[in-house]
């Protein structure tokens, strides 16, 4: 790691201590806004503390609704701690309104899956691709991950392949197509894409 991501990864830390105490301190001195325990949520989750952020959204929730981030941060904390139907429920009701969300548009579709709807979330993802989304290239990706879960391993590959981005692609879906192609057998395109996961 260079020096400057060094200095910069140490100052988020610090301010995400810094705002932790602070919004903490208003909390404990009975400050009761939503908005507190949602920002203390979000440093929690992305400290992968789920279950704590999980109660403090929850305490945001009893003082009034959530607004669209306090929803997203449920949503991913929901699928974090393996609720899946949450997840999906809250995800939705954010892509309704903002469909181009990457990190939801995968909450949601493999929150379905968990559940055992992958036949609801490839059409899903099959309509959003249809209309157009700029997020073609993640309902691409969740579809893949869709057909993969439910043994439809060469829509899984085409869907894969057909990003137009490929940097969009993270190693765990290179890993899947390297599966797609393993389960087939061709073997010597599937150690191509493991490769590829591990670069």
């Amino acid at each position: 790691m260079n020096l400057r991501k060094a200095i910069y990864n140490w100052l988020v830390a610090r301010r995400d201590q810094w705002e932790f105490k602070l919004v903490t301190d208003y909390i404990e001195k009975n400050i009761d806004l939503p908005q507190s325990y949602v920002r203390r949520a979000r440093i929690l989750l992305a400290r992968k503390q789920y279950e704590q952020a999980m109660r403090d959204l929850e305490k945001a929730a009893g003082i009034g609704e959530l607004d669209y981030v306090g929803l997203k941060l449920r949503a991913n904390c929901c699928f974090h701690l393996q609720q899946f139907e949450r997840a999906a429920t809250d995800a939705h009701r954010i892509l309704e309104v903002t469909p181009d969300d990457f990190d939801l548009i995968q909450v949601y579709g493999i929150s379905l899956c968990m559940q055992g709807h992958a036949e609801d979330a490839m059409a899903y993802h099959s309509r959003m691709i249809a209309a157009a989304s700029p997020a073609s290239d993640s309902h691409r990706i969740a579809r893949a991950f869709a057909a993969y879960s439910v043994g439809k391993f060469a829509d899984a590959m085409e869907d894969l392949t057909s990003v137009s981005n490929s940097s969009t692609l993270k190693p765990s879906d290179y890993v899947m197509l390297g599966d797609c192609h393993a389960k087939m057998g061709d073997d010597k395109t599937a150690k191509r894409y493991y490769q590829l996961a591990g670069s």
